[in-house]
């Protein structure tokens, strides 16, 4: 008996990325990249497709000028044609660059990019605004004024500077200046 041939292969491409920084990071963005290459597989096969191609990094992309070779295969991969879907666990793990990122990818009829842990799709419309939300979010969070995602800024409350390292404290009161050394 002859087998039905299947419709049109479908080809993933998985985008797995862990930061060599973890100290002081959520649990969630912890995972191994062998979990997410796992998660990445299983959904895959639910969804119908075939694994093209995996990139891993394990690098911290919290700088805008880290360079980062596996994305950009990833991105031209599905740019290209060579595969239909990417999927990233993260839209923190995809890129920190911006909204510019991700709209190369919602503006190319028939690309999908999805992420895991977010649950954004951009074959559903209604996420389109909170895929170019989290990516400007994430961009914003690596911005030097920004600081890292999940710190806060310690900033001094109105009325009182901040007290350089090594500078010595400048009296409270005009009577200190009055009183000569003994």
């Amino acid at each position: 008996m002859a087998r039905k041939p299947a419709g049109p292969v479908r080809n993933l491409g998985l985008l797995l990325r862990k930061s060599q920084v973890v100290r002081g990071t959520a649990a969630r963005d912890i995972l191994s990249l062998k979990a997410q290459e796992t998660r990445g597989r299983a959904w895959g096969k639910a969804n119908g497709y075939t694994i093209r191609n995996i990139y891993r990094e394990n690098l911290s992309a919290y700088k805008l000028t880290v360079k980062r070779p596996e994305f950009d295969a990833a991105v031209h991969t599905l740019l290209d044609g060579e595969s239909d879907c990417l999927r990233a666990y993260d839209s923190s793990r995809y890129s920190r660059k911006g909204a510019g990122d991700v709209l190369k990818i919602l503006d190319s009829p028939g690309k999908r990019l999805v992420f895991d842990i977010n649950g954004l799709d951009t074959e559903r419309p209604e996420d389109r605004r909170r895929i170019i939300e989290n990516a400007e979010r994430d961009r914003e969070s690596s911005a030097p004024e920004g600081g890292r995602a999940g710190h806060r800024r310690r900033i001094p409350p109105p009325g009182r500077a901040r007290r350089r390292r090594g500078h010595p404290r400048r009296p409270r009161h005009a009577h200190h200046l009055a009183t000569p050394p003994r």
